[in-house]
């Protein structure tokens, strides 16, 4: 019998179609809420917005029980693995980001979610072309569902209330530097969301950053002098601090790698 990509049973009930339906339809609502939040002009919020969409076309091919949803969505969730995947070490521990930590410990276990049941089910459609022996997959699939949703829970409920301890710890800390990253840096209203925006310091001299913003930030260099050195924190999560050292007289611009709108300049004087 040939494969093609029209509906296969079973029925929409069973776990072979509804947790891959529901974790691609989480994943998918959630990317599009997160490039929205980022700017669906930058770079960082057009990717996130492509592969909600790509997650929503999944749900709904999977959903007409396609055989080609199953194939899509292995792909979709893959590259999302491998792509932000290595970010989710930093972004699970990161709790007084709330919004970066909710998005990983919900979204990344709904993703895996849409991968496992996505092998599972074009395994099975592959082999003749229809859905054979759900008995065999629903009693596994069953566990792992309510197994993944009771991690998500108490992983939510964990992150709300160490965030919280983070945030108070920060705030009673007298952590000093040269440059603030205030609260609400990457809203649009934020007038410096460096402070100060321009920093002069002599040759020799160290420049320290603290992230004072509950979200994680960046300190990379866009432009610096011939010859010096470019500079990046890496991801900057609340309350930790970044310092550079400049031996080279000249100006240097540098913004935020996840909003790009935040920007500063250092200005080393010889």
């Amino acid at each position: 019998m040939a494969v093609t990509g029209g509906p296969v049973g079973p029925s929409r009930k069973s776990p072979g179609v509804l947790v891959p339906f529901l974790g691609a339809l989480v994943t998918g609502v959630g990317f599009l809420f997160l490039g929205v939040s980022a700017g669906p002009t930058s770079g960082f919020g057009l990717v996130i917005t492509l592969f909600g969409v790509g997650f929503l076309v999944t749900a709904a091919l999977i959903w007409r029980r396609s055989r080609i949803g199953y194939l899509v969505g292995i792909v979709v969730s893959g590259l999302t693995l491998a792509l932000f995947g290595g970010a989710a070490p930093s972004a699970l521990t990161s709790f007084a980001d709330q919004l970066t930590f909710l998005a990983f410990i919900i979204l990344l276990p709904a993703i895996v979610l849409t991968l496992v049941y996505a092998l599972l089910g074009v395994r099975v459609v592959w082999r003749k072309g229809t859905m054979q022996k759900p008995g065999r997959m629903i009693p596994l699939s069953s566990v792992l569902a309510v197994v993944t949703v009771g991690f998500v829970l108490g992983g939510v409920m964990i992150g709300i209330l160490a965030g919280g301890q983070v945030t108070a710890l920060v705030a009673s800390s007298n952590a000093k530097a040269d440059i603030t990253i205030v609260s609400g840096a990457a809203n649009s209203g934020t007038q410096q969301p460096f402070t100060p925006g321009n920093f002069t310091v002599k040759v020799g001299g160290t420049v320290t950053w603290v992230n004072k913003d509950t979200t994680t930030h960046t300190v990379t260099s866009t432009s610096v002098p011939s010859g010096a050195k470019t500079f990046d924190s890496g991801n900057l999560p609340y309350g930790l601090s970044f310092s550079v050292k400049f031996d080279q007289p000249g100006t240097y611009q540098y913004y935020c790698s996840i909003h790009p709108s935040m920007k500063g300049t250092i200005i080393v004087m010889s």
